[in-house]
Protein backbone atom coordinates (compact mmCIF):
# COMPACT_ATOMS: atom_id res chain seq x y z
CA UNK A 1 0.00 0.00 0.00
CA UNK A 2 1.54 3.38 -1.03
CA UNK A 3 0.34 7.13 0.11
CA UNK A 4 1.38 10.20 -1.77
CA UNK A 5 1.62 13.86 -1.04
CA UNK A 6 -0.56 16.73 -1.23
CA UNK A 7 -0.91 18.74 -4.89
CA UNK A 8 -0.14 21.93 -5.89
CA UNK A 9 3.01 24.18 -6.15
CA UNK A 10 3.91 22.93 -2.80
CA UNK A 11 7.25 20.13 -2.29
CA UNK A 12 6.37 16.86 -2.79
CA UNK A 13 5.26 13.69 -0.24
CA UNK A 14 7.48 10.91 0.10
CA UNK A 15 4.67 7.81 -0.47
CA UNK A 16 4.08 5.20 2.41
CA UNK A 17 3.71 1.13 2.05
CA UNK A 18 1.79 -0.26 4.63
CA UNK A 19 1.66 -4.30 5.21
CA UNK A 20 -2.09 -4.35 5.69
CA UNK A 21 -1.95 -7.45 7.84
CA UNK A 22 0.18 -6.48 11.00
CA UNK A 23 0.60 -2.56 10.15
CA UNK A 24 4.12 -2.17 8.92
CA UNK A 25 5.03 0.60 6.81
CA UNK A 26 7.68 1.30 4.22
CA UNK A 27 8.90 4.26 2.09
CA UNK A 28 11.65 4.58 -0.72
CA UNK A 29 15.14 5.11 0.04
CA UNK A 30 18.51 5.11 -1.56
CA UNK A 31 18.76 1.39 -1.60
CA UNK A 32 15.59 0.08 -1.83
CA UNK A 33 12.11 1.20 -3.14
CA UNK A 34 9.01 0.90 -0.29
CA UNK A 35 7.05 -0.87 -2.64
CA UNK A 36 10.06 -3.69 -2.96
CA UNK A 37 10.84 -3.50 1.13
CA UNK A 38 6.87 -4.46 1.68
CA UNK A 39 6.71 -7.26 -0.70
CA UNK A 40 9.97 -8.49 0.82
CA UNK A 41 8.57 -8.20 4.15
CA UNK A 42 5.09 -9.56 3.03
CA UNK A 43 7.11 -12.75 1.18
CA UNK A 44 9.25 -13.27 4.77
CA UNK A 45 5.80 -12.95 7.09
CA UNK A 46 4.33 -15.28 4.82
CA UNK A 47 7.03 -17.80 5.06
CA UNK A 48 7.09 -17.66 8.81
CA UNK A 49 3.27 -17.97 9.07
CA UNK A 50 3.21 -21.50 6.82
CA UNK A 51 6.23 -22.43 9.19
CA UNK A 52 4.00 -22.27 12.02
CA UNK A 53 1.24 -23.25 10.43
CA UNK A 54 3.29 -26.35 9.77
CA UNK A 55 4.67 -26.58 13.15
CA UNK A 56 0.95 -26.78 14.29
CA UNK A 57 -0.15 -29.43 11.91
CA UNK A 58 3.03 -31.33 12.60
CA UNK A 59 2.09 -31.43 16.43
CA UNK A 60 -1.34 -32.38 15.73
CA UNK A 61 -0.80 -35.07 13.15
CA UNK A 62 1.94 -35.88 16.26
CA UNK A 63 -0.93 -35.97 18.64
CA UNK A 64 -3.67 -37.85 16.81
CA UNK A 65 -1.29 -40.56 16.50
CA UNK A 66 -0.02 -40.83 19.61
CA UNK A 67 -3.88 -40.86 20.74
CA UNK A 68 -4.47 -43.43 18.47
CA UNK A 69 -1.95 -45.13 19.66
CA UNK A 70 -3.03 -44.78 23.07
CA UNK A 71 -6.83 -45.63 22.76
CA UNK A 72 -5.23 -49.15 20.59
CA UNK A 73 -3.57 -49.32 23.78
CA UNK A 74 -6.55 -49.18 26.03
CA UNK A 75 -8.87 -50.95 23.50
CA UNK A 76 -6.60 -53.93 23.38
CA UNK A 77 -6.11 -54.28 27.14
CA UNK A 78 -9.96 -53.76 27.63
CA UNK A 79 -10.41 -56.99 25.12
CA UNK A 80 -8.17 -58.98 26.47
CA UNK A 81 -9.11 -58.12 30.25
CA UNK A 82 -12.98 -59.29 28.62
CA UNK A 83 -11.57 -62.28 27.61
CA UNK A 84 -9.74 -63.09 30.97
CA UNK A 85 -12.45 -62.18 33.12
CA UNK A 86 -14.73 -64.34 30.80
CA UNK A 87 -12.94 -67.76 30.52
CA UNK A 88 -12.59 -67.42 34.49
CA UNK A 89 -16.36 -67.41 34.48
CA UNK A 90 -16.48 -70.47 32.24
CA UNK A 91 -14.46 -72.06 34.32
CA UNK A 92 -16.14 -71.40 38.24
CA UNK A 93 -19.11 -72.61 36.86
CA UNK A 94 -17.40 -76.10 35.51
CA UNK A 95 -16.93 -75.39 31.60
CA UNK A 96 -13.88 -75.50 29.79
CA UNK A 97 -13.61 -72.05 28.14
CA UNK A 98 -11.75 -73.69 25.06
CA UNK A 99 -14.56 -75.47 23.87
CA UNK A 100 -16.28 -72.40 23.43
CA UNK A 101 -13.62 -70.23 21.76
CA UNK A 102 -15.90 -69.21 18.97
CA UNK A 103 -18.99 -68.56 21.07
CA UNK A 104 -16.37 -65.85 23.31
CA UNK A 105 -15.16 -64.47 19.99
CA UNK A 106 -18.01 -63.59 18.75
CA UNK A 107 -19.42 -61.88 22.27
CA UNK A 108 -16.27 -59.90 22.42
CA UNK A 109 -16.10 -58.93 18.71
CA UNK A 110 -19.76 -57.51 19.03
CA UNK A 111 -18.99 -56.44 22.11
CA UNK A 112 -16.09 -54.10 20.76
CA UNK A 113 -18.08 -52.59 17.54
CA UNK A 114 -19.87 -50.42 20.21
CA UNK A 115 -16.54 -49.30 21.13
CA UNK A 116 -16.11 -45.30 19.98
CA UNK A 117 -13.05 -44.49 18.65
CA UNK A 118 -10.45 -42.67 20.59
CA UNK A 119 -13.22 -43.65 23.77
CA UNK A 120 -11.20 -42.96 26.70
CA UNK A 121 -12.86 -45.99 28.51
CA UNK A 122 -13.38 -48.76 26.17
CA UNK A 123 -13.70 -51.65 28.82
CA UNK A 124 -17.62 -49.77 29.85
CA UNK A 125 -18.31 -51.64 26.64
CA UNK A 126 -17.10 -55.15 28.11
CA UNK A 127 -20.19 -55.76 30.42
CA UNK A 128 -18.98 -57.26 33.91
CA UNK A 129 -21.47 -60.44 33.11
CA UNK A 130 -20.34 -60.92 30.02
CA UNK A 131 -19.43 -64.61 30.65
CA UNK A 132 -22.69 -64.85 32.30
CA UNK A 133 -24.88 -63.66 28.96
CA UNK A 134 -22.71 -66.12 26.97
CA UNK A 135 -22.77 -68.97 28.92
CA UNK A 136 -26.85 -68.24 29.40
CA UNK A 137 -26.69 -68.22 25.37
CA UNK A 138 -24.92 -71.20 25.04
CA UNK A 139 -26.93 -73.32 27.10
CA UNK A 140 -30.18 -71.84 25.83
CA UNK A 141 -29.17 -73.31 22.18
CA UNK A 142 -28.71 -76.91 23.72
CA UNK A 143 -31.78 -76.24 25.87
CA UNK A 144 -33.52 -75.19 22.28
CA UNK A 145 -32.14 -78.43 20.49
CA UNK A 146 -33.60 -81.04 23.44
CA UNK A 147 -36.60 -79.27 23.53
CA UNK A 148 -37.13 -79.17 19.79
CA UNK A 149 -36.14 -83.28 20.12
CA UNK A 150 -38.93 -84.05 22.44
CA UNK A 151 -41.65 -81.98 20.26
CA UNK A 152 -40.88 -84.18 17.42
CA UNK A 153 -41.83 -87.19 19.60
CA UNK A 154 -45.04 -85.86 20.88
CA UNK A 155 -47.59 -84.17 19.01
CA UNK A 156 -49.78 -81.84 21.05
CA UNK A 157 -52.05 -84.71 20.43
CA UNK A 158 -49.95 -87.78 21.20
CA UNK A 159 -52.26 -88.90 24.54
CA UNK A 160 -55.07 -88.96 22.49
CA UNK A 161 -53.82 -90.52 19.80
CA UNK A 162 -52.66 -93.37 22.09
CA UNK A 163 -55.23 -93.37 24.07
CA UNK A 164 -58.38 -94.17 22.09
CA UNK A 165 -61.97 -95.08 22.72
CA UNK A 166 -61.81 -98.29 21.09
CA UNK A 167 -60.87 -99.39 24.41
CA UNK A 168 -63.60 -98.82 25.66
CA UNK A 169 -66.13 -101.45 24.03
CA UNK A 170 -63.70 -104.68 25.05
CA UNK A 171 -63.19 -103.83 28.27
CA UNK A 172 -67.30 -103.16 28.33
CA UNK A 173 -67.93 -106.23 26.63
CA UNK A 174 -65.50 -107.71 29.51
CA UNK A 175 -67.45 -106.80 32.41
CA UNK A 176 -71.34 -107.15 30.69
CA UNK A 177 -70.44 -110.72 30.29
CA UNK A 178 -69.40 -111.47 33.58
CA UNK A 179 -72.89 -110.23 35.21
CA UNK A 180 -75.50 -110.77 32.52
CA UNK A 181 -74.11 -114.72 30.98
CA UNK A 182 -74.83 -115.94 34.18
CA UNK A 183 -78.14 -114.15 34.49
CA UNK A 184 -78.67 -115.26 30.86
CA UNK A 185 -78.21 -119.13 32.00
CA UNK A 186 -80.05 -118.99 34.68
CA UNK A 187 -83.82 -117.42 32.69
CA UNK A 188 -82.87 -120.45 30.69
CA UNK A 189 -83.07 -123.02 33.83
CA UNK A 190 -86.23 -121.24 34.85
CA UNK A 191 -87.89 -121.46 31.46
CA UNK A 192 -86.84 -125.29 31.05
CA UNK A 193 -88.59 -125.58 34.80
CA UNK A 194 -91.56 -124.30 33.81
CA UNK A 195 -90.59 -121.51 36.38
CA UNK A 196 -91.33 -118.88 33.22
CA UNK A 197 -93.10 -120.10 30.33
CA UNK A 198 -92.53 -118.52 26.60
CA UNK A 199 -94.35 -115.33 27.31
CA UNK A 200 -92.49 -115.19 30.77
CA UNK A 201 -89.12 -115.54 29.55
CA UNK A 202 -89.25 -113.54 26.60
CA UNK A 203 -89.92 -110.38 29.24
CA UNK A 204 -87.30 -111.32 31.58
CA UNK A 205 -85.15 -111.56 28.81
CA UNK A 206 -86.11 -107.93 27.55
CA UNK A 207 -85.61 -106.95 31.02
CA UNK A 208 -82.36 -107.76 31.05
CA UNK A 209 -81.42 -105.92 27.53
CA UNK A 210 -82.64 -103.35 28.63
CA UNK A 211 -80.52 -103.75 32.00
CA UNK A 212 -77.53 -104.30 29.64
CA UNK A 213 -78.07 -101.24 27.79
CA UNK A 214 -78.02 -98.77 30.92
CA UNK A 215 -75.37 -100.75 32.00
CA UNK A 216 -73.30 -100.52 29.14
CA UNK A 217 -73.58 -96.52 29.36
CA UNK A 218 -72.83 -96.35 32.92
CA UNK A 219 -69.75 -98.55 31.97
CA UNK A 220 -69.48 -95.67 28.96
CA UNK A 221 -68.81 -92.97 31.60
CA UNK A 222 -66.83 -94.97 33.87
CA UNK A 223 -64.59 -95.84 31.14
CA UNK A 224 -63.97 -91.93 29.59
CA UNK A 225 -63.19 -90.94 33.08
CA UNK A 226 -60.21 -93.48 33.46
CA UNK A 227 -58.98 -92.87 29.98
CA UNK A 228 -58.53 -89.10 30.58
CA UNK A 229 -56.82 -90.25 33.72
CA UNK A 230 -54.80 -92.29 32.00
CA UNK A 231 -54.17 -89.87 29.32
CA UNK A 232 -53.54 -87.16 32.20
CA UNK A 233 -50.70 -89.81 33.41
CA UNK A 234 -49.35 -89.71 29.68
CA UNK A 235 -49.26 -85.89 29.55
CA UNK A 236 -48.01 -85.50 32.81
CA UNK A 237 -44.74 -87.57 31.50
CA UNK A 238 -44.73 -85.72 28.61
CA UNK A 239 -44.55 -82.39 30.45
CA UNK A 240 -41.76 -84.04 32.77
CA UNK A 241 -39.48 -84.81 29.95
CA UNK A 242 -39.99 -81.40 28.14
CA UNK A 243 -38.79 -79.93 32.22
CA UNK A 244 -35.92 -82.27 31.76
CA UNK A 245 -35.01 -80.95 28.06
CA UNK A 246 -35.38 -76.88 29.58
CA UNK A 247 -32.83 -77.54 32.18
CA UNK A 248 -30.06 -79.34 30.16
CA UNK A 249 -26.85 -77.63 29.46
CA UNK A 250 -23.99 -77.65 27.53
CA UNK A 251 -22.55 -80.10 30.25
CA UNK A 252 -25.85 -82.61 30.29
CA UNK A 253 -26.25 -82.38 27.22
CA UNK A 254 -24.71 -85.05 25.74
CA UNK A 255 -26.15 -87.45 28.14
CA UNK A 256 -29.68 -86.49 27.11
CA UNK A 257 -31.32 -89.50 25.60
CA UNK A 258 -34.97 -88.23 24.33
CA UNK A 259 -35.57 -92.34 23.12
CA UNK A 260 -35.71 -92.96 26.78
CA UNK A 261 -38.53 -90.44 26.92
CA UNK A 262 -39.95 -92.47 23.93
CA UNK A 263 -39.78 -95.90 25.39
CA UNK A 264 -41.01 -94.46 28.44
CA UNK A 265 -44.41 -93.31 26.95
CA UNK A 266 -44.88 -96.43 25.00
CA UNK A 267 -44.48 -98.39 28.01
CA UNK A 268 -46.89 -96.59 29.89
CA UNK A 269 -49.48 -96.59 27.14
CA UNK A 270 -48.95 -100.14 26.77
CA UNK A 271 -49.52 -100.87 30.34
CA UNK A 272 -52.71 -98.89 30.79
CA UNK A 273 -54.02 -100.41 27.80
CA UNK A 274 -53.25 -103.71 29.61
CA UNK A 275 -54.80 -102.75 33.11
CA UNK A 276 -58.05 -100.90 31.45
CA UNK A 277 -60.36 -103.94 31.64
CA UNK A 278 -59.48 -104.51 35.45
CA UNK A 279 -59.41 -100.44 36.12
CA UNK A 280 -62.93 -100.30 34.98
CA UNK A 281 -63.81 -103.81 36.68
CA UNK A 282 -62.54 -102.22 39.74
CA UNK A 283 -64.37 -99.21 38.78
CA UNK A 284 -67.51 -101.36 39.31
CA UNK A 285 -67.01 -102.77 42.54
CA UNK A 286 -70.05 -104.72 43.73
CA UNK A 287 -72.52 -102.82 41.26
CA UNK A 288 -74.92 -104.57 39.94
CA UNK A 289 -77.06 -104.01 36.59
CA UNK A 290 -79.42 -106.75 37.09
CA UNK A 291 -80.50 -109.18 38.88
CA UNK A 292 -82.40 -112.58 38.92
CA UNK A 293 -85.29 -111.62 40.92
CA UNK A 294 -86.15 -108.29 39.46
CA UNK A 295 -85.90 -110.21 36.15
CA UNK A 296 -88.10 -113.31 37.41
CA UNK A 297 -90.52 -110.73 38.67
CA UNK A 298 -90.72 -109.01 35.46
CA UNK A 299 -91.13 -112.36 33.39
CA UNK A 300 -94.03 -113.37 36.21
CA UNK A 301 -95.70 -110.01 35.94
CA UNK A 302 -96.41 -110.56 32.22
CA UNK A 303 -97.09 -113.93 31.96
CA UNK A 304 -99.87 -114.17 35.01
CA UNK A 305 -100.39 -117.09 37.20
CA UNK A 306 -99.95 -119.88 35.15
CA UNK A 307 -98.43 -122.98 36.85
CA UNK A 308 -95.87 -122.09 38.97
CA UNK A 309 -94.02 -119.16 38.22
CA UNK A 310 -91.69 -116.71 40.21
CA UNK A 311 -94.74 -114.28 41.51
CA UNK A 312 -96.71 -117.82 42.11
CA UNK A 313 -94.57 -120.83 42.41
CA UNK A 314 -97.45 -123.25 43.61
CA UNK A 315 -99.79 -122.14 40.88
CA UNK A 316 -103.17 -121.24 41.23
CA UNK A 317 -106.30 -123.19 42.42
CA UNK A 318 -108.19 -125.68 41.07
CA UNK A 319 -110.70 -124.27 38.98
CA UNK A 320 -109.22 -120.84 38.41
CA UNK A 321 -108.62 -118.79 35.73
CA UNK A 322 -105.39 -119.44 34.05
CA UNK A 323 -104.55 -122.53 35.45
CA UNK A 324 -104.00 -125.24 33.11
CA UNK A 325 -105.61 -128.60 32.69
CA UNK A 326 -102.31 -130.62 33.15
CA UNK A 327 -101.07 -128.43 36.21
CA UNK A 328 -104.50 -129.54 38.01
CA UNK A 329 -103.67 -133.41 36.98
CA UNK A 330 -100.16 -132.85 38.46
CA UNK A 331 -101.62 -131.42 41.20
CA UNK A 332 -104.32 -134.42 41.84
CA UNK A 333 -101.26 -136.72 41.21
CA UNK A 334 -99.23 -135.16 43.87
CA UNK A 335 -102.04 -135.48 46.88
CA UNK A 336 -102.08 -138.85 45.79
CA UNK A 337 -98.87 -139.82 46.12
CA UNK A 338 -99.18 -137.85 49.54
CA UNK A 339 -102.30 -139.98 50.52
CA UNK A 340 -100.44 -143.60 50.18
CA UNK A 341 -98.18 -142.53 52.78
CA UNK A 342 -95.95 -145.33 53.81
CA UNK A 343 -96.51 -147.48 51.04
CA UNK A 344 -94.71 -145.47 48.83
CA UNK A 345 -96.36 -144.81 45.05
CA UNK A 346 -96.54 -146.38 42.11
Amino acid sequence: MSGGGAGGGGASVAPVYTDPVNGMTFTDNANQSGADALNAEIASRQVAEKAASDAVDAKAAAQKIQDESDFQTRFSTAKTQARANTEQYFKQQGYDPTKYDNEINNAITTAAGGVQDLAPNPSAAFSPSLGASILADINAGVQSRAGNTIKSLFAPTYANDRITNDWLAPAEDTVLTSQFDPLGAQLTNSFKRGTLNQTGYDAAHSKMELDRTAARSILSGLGTNILNSDRGGVNSYISGAKNDAANVNALTFDSFDPTVYAKGADSMVGNYHDNFAGDLTNAVGATSFSDLSSLLNAGGAVQGATDPTATNPNGGAAGEAGVSDAYIAQQALAHQKRGLGSTGSF
